[in-house]
């Protein structure tokens, strides 16, 4: 999985956070590091392997969200003849796929992390491991050293080796990480 294409992108959003916020002179990789081990937790939790004690493991792949005008019928309230306007009759307005979403997300602090460290053009390097457990906590006590150790290499090669485990390819994170991208910097127009 090739993200470098994506350092860039993750630049200006992030040149874009530190002007708006006037954070010119702040040391942010502390608040990096802990926003990526959230992400990653939120990931984990979304993939659910490690639930043992949940009847329903299976990851979040897909939600539909269904709506809210017409209670999912598609038929409009009002007795329109044509349907419900706000999902166009279908009694949907969309998916999402939260697995995804999430694990799109430890990629863009990640590649924030990566060029505040100032990064090298990056290669992948495959980690041995396989399981799923290991691999998190490997991420986890790699992020939490990130810090002192700047070891973003090593955390980019357990990341990216994490979501092929959870069945992504380079194009649905490239695709997702262009669709978070812009709902980032949406999110920095309105003030969030």
């Amino acid at each position: 999985m090739n993200l470098e294409q994506l350092r860039p992108i993750q630049a200006e959003l992030d040149n874009r956070i530190v002007e708006e916020h006037g954070l010119q002179n702040e040391y942010l990789l502390p608040n990096k590091t802990v926003a990526l081990l959230t992400e990653l937790y939120e990931t984990v939790n979304e993939a659910r392997w490690f639930k043992f004690w949940s009847k329903n493991r299976k990851p979040k792949t897909k939600i539909e969200h269904l709506c809210p005008v017409c209670n999912a019928t598609g038929q409009d309230p009002e007795l329109d003849p044509y349907g419900c306007e706000d999902c166009e009759g279908t009694g949907k307005l969309g998916e999402s796929i939260p697995l995804l979403e999430e694990f799109t997300d430890t990629v863009h602090f990640a590649l924030s992390i990566a060029n505040d460290l100032e990064l090298p053009a990056y290669e992948y390097t495959e980690p041995e491991n396989n399981d799923l457990n290991i691999l998190t906590i490997g991420l986890t006590n790699m992020i939490t050293r990130l810090p002192v150790e700047k070891n973003i290499e090593q955390v980019l090669n357990y990341l990216i080796k994490l979501g092929y485990q959870l069945g992504f390819d380079e194009q649905q994170v490239i695709d997702e990480y262009y669709r978070k991208n812009e709902i980032n910097h949406h999110r920095q127009e309105v003030g969030y």
